[in-house]
């Protein structure tokens, strides 16, 4: 049995949308339907199947406005998402990489519908591996953001390091990581240590006497 159109769903603002609408519409056009039907109920019946027909009308022009303006949206997101400039995944807790932005796919080297799938556990260097578990447990035990630094294997390419940040999501399925690689300040800090080293051999090793002394109070140091 259809509903009444009394008994319709509507909102009041596109019913009052609907009545001025229909208001402004020729006599003729009103009256289509049951022109030669002159009774109360028969016009009351008409003038609510009308009114009820403008109302779809308009709520279908409103939902397609919400549809373009929510599409526009998502194509605004997936173009900031995928052309930032830190590599973002998202990752189950068992490290299954659900997905990556086009720059996390360049940090590790490989097609992101290669890495789709696939374990993130799988991109770290072996003496990496349990510091990731580890890593990855914790993210996953409390809904606070987690850092860690790793080394990353690239096939054919020398290994990369990277800083991580990541966080659980509210319903603890999954989480949010977001890499930032750290190669070129690793070298450097590895060639600050080295040259650390070489210079405290050639302290060590001088023939002649060497004395370092604090300028403000002349200690030796």
């Amino acid at each position: 049995m259809k509903p009444k159109p009394d008994s319709l769903p509507r909102t009041d603002h596109l019913r009052n949308r609907a009545e001025l609408q229909l208001r402004r519409q020729p006599t003729g056009r009103k009256r289509r339907l049951g022109s030669k039907q002159t009774h109360a109920d028969t016009r009351r019946l008409l003038h609510e199947l009308q009114v009820f027909q403008i109302e779809l009308e308009l709520q279908n022009e409103e939902l397609q406005k919400a549809r373009d303006e929510m599409e526009a949206g998502l194509e605004q997101y997936s173009s900031l998402y995928d052309f930032a400039p830190v590599s973002y995944f998202t990752l189950t807790a068992r490290g299954i990489i659900l997905k990556v932005n086009l720059t996390g796919a360049t940090l590790v080297g490989l097609e992101r519908s290669r890495l789709v799938g696939r374990t993130f556990g799988q991109l770290v260097a072996a003496e990496s591996g349990p510091g990731f578990n580890s890593f990855l447990k914790q993210v996953f035990a409390v809904q606070t953001k987690h850092s860690g630094e790793f080394t990353l294997l690239r096939r054919g390419q020398s290994p990369r390091f990277v800083s991580i940040d990541a966080q659980r999501s509210p319903d603890g399925q999954e989480c949010r990581a977001v890499a930032v690689d750290i190669t070129e300040r690793k070298w450097a800090e590895d060639e600050v240590r080295l040259s650390e080293i070489r210079y405290r051999g050639l302290f060590e090793a001088a023939h002649d006497g060497v004395l370092l002394l604090d300028p403000a109070t002349c200690k030796i140091t």
